[in-house]
């Protein structure tokens, strides 16, 4: 139940995600700057949804 709560929470912060080996995942988002550049905020997690890196 806590995963769950845990794996809804991430995708609506992130929104977007890819599946990993072994039940991981990668959650990702995109932060566009004021001259062009871009900063993409990453967040990978294991398949009981605690933070690998």
């Amino acid at each position: 139940m806590i995963d769950e709560l845990k794996r809804k929470r991430n995708e609506i912060k992130f929104g977007e995600w890819e599946e990993l080996l072994e039940g991981n995942r990668r959650y990702f988002y995109e932060v566009q700057g004021r001259y062009g550049w871009k900063a993409r905020y990453v967040k990978e997690i294991d398949a009981s949804e605690k933070t690998v890196r």
